[in-house]
């Protein structure tokens, strides 16, 4: 059994597999721009999937022979990863809508992919990767880039007002909110959101909508202890159970059912890893 340390939430921990996953929150000036620090260690091979859930990250692998740091952009579908050995991966998830300035490119850009931060991105700390190897515990770690974000922060505008709102009205309304209604709401036209979209989001409105949608799927099952798939189907606004299994499988890479009972993933990102 792992203990969380210093505030570190034990999200995935198996002893046997020798693979250990926690998020802890960023602290109060943070907040706004970062949902979660991450930490994914294996002591061996390790397959994972990674589902879309409309977040950019930044992932920092401590190698000590091939230490490295890539933007992980946005995903429009899963993202099955595997590691032929050890895995001591660290990372920052950031807000939708709350981090185009901090990463230096248009989301749009990164969609579906993981390019060296350097390529896209100036004022980074090329030595970060170095000094988090250095860092002897996960917590120092995180005080590591916690200080280089902020540091970068210093040189940014702030956040996108309308992108921050339009993103925070999607997901409190479980995507069911339409795009007309959305852009009268921030006060823009249905274009001018699209090109926030594009730029601070990375994803198009209804596309974000629809895997907030699937988000919540995730989270009321366990909520539910089961589904009656029928019932969340037209509690989430699914035209019928049909369609809930079409962009559930789209999105997760197997139907719900296979998915909630299989173990051959680990998908780290899910409500469904936070009580393993």
């Amino acid at each position: 059994m792992i203990r969380p340390e210093h505030n570190w939430s034990s999200m995935w921990s198996s002893t046997e597999a020798g693979v250990w996953y926690r998020e802890r929150a960023p602290s109060a000036p943070l907040a706004q721009y970062i949902e979660s620090f991450w930490m994914l260690s294996a002591a061996g091979p390790l397959e994972w999937r990674v589902l879309p859930d409309g977040c950019a990250d930044v992932a920092f692998r401590l190698d000590p022979r091939r230490p490295g740091m890539v933007v992980v952009g946005p995903m429009s579908r899963p993202r099955d990863r595997v590691s032929p050995g050890r895995v001591e991966l660290v990372g920052i998830r950031f807000r939708p809508g709350r981090c185009q300035e901090l990463l230096g490119c248009p989301l749009g850009e990164v969609v579906d992919q993981s390019p060296p931060i350097q390529e896209i991105s100036r004022g980074w700390d090329r030595d970060l990767p170095e000094r988090l190897l250095r860092a002897p515990a996960a917590f120092e770690r995180v005080w590591v880039i916690e200080r280089a974000v902020l540091e970068r922060l210093r040189r940014c505008s702030g956040i996108n007002l309308c992108a921050a709102a339009a993103v925070d009205l999607i997901r409190r309304s479980r995507g069911a909110v339409r795009i007309e209604e959305l852009a009268r709401r921030i006060g823009i036209t249905r274009q001018h959101l699209a090109r926030l979209f594009e730029t601070h989001i990375g994803l198009s409105p209804k596309l974000f909508g629809r895997i907030a949608r699937f988000r919540a799927a995730l989270e009321l099952v366990p909520q539910r202890g089961g589904a009656n798939w029928a019932a969340l189907a037209g509690d989430l606004g699914y035209s019928d159970q049909a369609h809930l299994i079409r962009e559930f499988a789209e999105f997760a890479g197997d139907s719900p059912a296979r998915f909630f009972r299989s173990g051959t993933f680990h998908s780290f990102n899910t409500p469904a890893a936070r009580r393993c």
